[in-house]
């Protein structure tokens, strides 16, 4: 048995080789970890009492202990998001980016979602969010947290990067939060810990090495590049990108210090380490490219629905309407253009924001017309009570005292979904793989 608790003895060689406060953060992973997370700008959260403020993120919260997220219709709501303290400083790199008005961007490892709502914060639906994951069993998990976020300008992919490197596509900003060892989760998921080995390791940083030599190749001239992984492994951190800097003559931009944080033995980066920083362990770096041919992307036509859809009321943001495999898809049209076309070549599980299925003449609204802030629907709005809430979450149903049609389902000030009322009884329309699957009395 190793001196802390099980930690993997090599690891514990190494991070005493390298940090003269090794055994102090050994202890600091057998400790509870922080709970925090980040508010939607613009839905409103209630019934949290908040312990302090994330330093580096504007809607960033550290919470008292955690609660039982899933008994809480303001989660299911997309009324914040349950995310480790050091993940949310892409907010802080985001806002020292010189981006264009209208930039394109890639989110390349994208599930379970956190930092691709970052992203779509910062852009704030302008410009064009592309949002992927390879693996189909997350990404499923990325489009329901697209889904409650609820922006309009998101696209979400589910291929491999090599598909993206073989494109015509060329990126303001390609974020890599990538696949690592798992050092930094060391503290909260033991089964990090079990799976760790030098070997795996290594294999990381093969498959990190490869989703670089796919990504960097397509950033535009000036394109930035945001690298992270939650791992304190040198060789998949620092000296992986000291070779791609010197490969694609890439610049270091400097990005801002914390209490706490940590540069890297490189000048590169910078580290995130439980007891240093109130979060769990994380590491980050911004590049910028110098030099690269643009490749400009070809125009697609595209038709657009001539009619506001029956239930939007509100579109203050003036997007277009297309209908796409029975379903009605509001977005802009850049947005619109870029998915029909990419449509050719990846495989694509979601663009903006679905309003309606329709069946010939009649018309279902969808989850994604209720969570979006963006859109107003002209569905009547039914609030009901957190036990009520959470029964419509579970997919149950229960007497509700109104008239028959479709009607929107709040929980105070936040949409959850819509149900069909008969007259006697109401259709449950909450997505069956979303529903709570635990006992809620």
């Amino acid at each position: 048995m190793n001196s802390s608790n099980n930690l993997p003895e090599d690891f514990e060689r190494r991070m005493r080789e390298q940090y003269p406060f090794a055994q102090t953060l050994f202890e600091e992973l057998n400790t509870k970890a922080p709970i925090s997370i980040r508010k939607h700008p613009h839905k409103k959260t209630e019934g949290y009492e908040y312990k302090a403020k994330v330093p580096w993120s504007k809607n960033g919260f550290y919470l008292h202990e955690r609660p039982i997220f899933t008994l809480d219709p303001n989660f299911h709501g997309g009324a914040y998001y349950p995310q480790e303290a050091g993940s949310m400083y892409l907010e802080t790199m985001l806002n020292h980016l010189d981006l264009t008005d209208s930039p394109l961007v890639l989110d390349a490892c994208a599930a379970p979602g956190g930092k691709t709502s970052i992203l779509a914060e910062k852009l704030s639906n302008r410009g064009i969010l592309i949002s992927n994951e390879v693996i189909k069993s997350r990404a499923a998990i990325l489009v329901e947290t697209i889904t409650k976020w609820g922006f309009v300008n998101q696209i979400v992919t589910s291929n491999d990067t090599k598909t993206f490197r073989k494109s015509t596509l060329k990126f303001d900003l390609i974020v890599v939060d990538a696949p690592c060892s798992g050092e930094g989760m060391f503290r909260k998921d033991l089964k990090a810990r079990d799976e760790w080995s030098e070997r795996n390791c290594a294999l990381c940083e093969t498959r990190q090495r490869d989703i670089l030599e796919n990504l960097i190749p397509i950033l535009k001239n000036n394109g930035y590049l945001i690298y992270s992984t939650c791992t304190f492994n040198p060789s998949e951190n620092e000296e992986l990108l000291r070779d791609f800097i010197v490969k694609f003559n890439l610049s270091v931009c400097e990005i801002p210090q914390f209490e706490g944080i940590i540069k890297d033995k490189e000048g590169i980066g910078q580290y995130f380490f439980p007891g240093n920083t109130e979060s769990e362990g994380f590491y980050c770096a911004v590049l910028r490219k110098k030099d690269n041919d643009n490749i400009e992307s070809r125009k697609t036509i595209i038709s657009y629905i001539s009619e506001t859809p029956s239930f939007i009321i509100e579109n203050p943001l003036s997007l277009s309407c297309i209908e796409s495999n029975g379903y009605v898809i509001a977005s802009t049209q850049e947005v619109l253009a870029l998915s029909k076309q990419m449509k050719e070549n990846f495989y694509v599980l979601k663009t903006g924001i679905t309003v309606s299925q329709l069946f010939g003449k009649k018309e279902v609204p969808q989850i994604d017309l209720a969570l979006s802030p963006f859109l107003g629907s002209s569905v009547e709005k039914i609030n009901l009570e957190k036990q009520e809430a959470l029964k419509f979450l579970k997919g149950e149903t229960f007497p509700i005292d109104t008239t028959k049609g479709y009607k929107e389902i709040t929980f105070g000030e936040i949409s959850l979904g819509f149900i069909n009322h008969l007259g006697n009884r109401f259709n449950n329309l909450f997505p069956n793989d979303w529903r709570i699957k635990m006992k809620i009395d």
